[in-house]
């Protein structure tokens, strides 16, 4: 992973993901995010609205950014398809709540999780520490 990347997500651990409405409008959520390094991980329940538009759309933008303007302002920019783990890798995820912020919080105990990958740097978008993200062609 990148370094410039990896700083952001460290940093960061709020994003927000724009997803698409049954009537073609976009909605945006703001999550807690995990990662490893190829991937990013969110719970949320299966019956919020972003999670709906998930499964009917799965891809979808995702904006992370640093607010702090002391170490000057940075952001991540990534757009992909969405993943719904399985009970296996939720376990996982649940792990890496735990990890990044101690506990997992009882609205998100029964959560499913989901998951995008990093993909790689689109040099034609990014700009100094703004970085943009394209998925990876399989």
């Amino acid at each position: 992973m990148n370094n410039k990347v990896q700083s952001i997500l460290h940093n960061n651990p709020v994003g927000v993901i724009a997803s698409i409405n049954g009537d073609g409008t976009p909605y945006t959520t703001p999550l807690h995010l995990v990662y490893d390094n190829e991937t990013v991980y969110w719970l949320s329940s299966s019956q919020s609205q972003h999670s709906q538009n998930i499964d009917s759309q799965p891809s979808i933008s995702l904006s992370i950014w640093s607010p702090d303007e002391t170490n000057g302002l940075a952001g991540l920019f990534i757009q992909s398809t969405v993943g719904v783990l399985d009970q296996n890798d939720r376990q996982y995820v649940l792990g890496k709540f735990v990890e990044r912020f101690g506990a997992i919080p009882p609205a998100l105990e029964s959560a499913s999780a989901y998951s995008i990958r990093l993909g790689e740097i689109d040099t034609d978008k990014t700009s100094g520490d703004c970085v943009y993200l394209k998925q990876i062609k399989s």
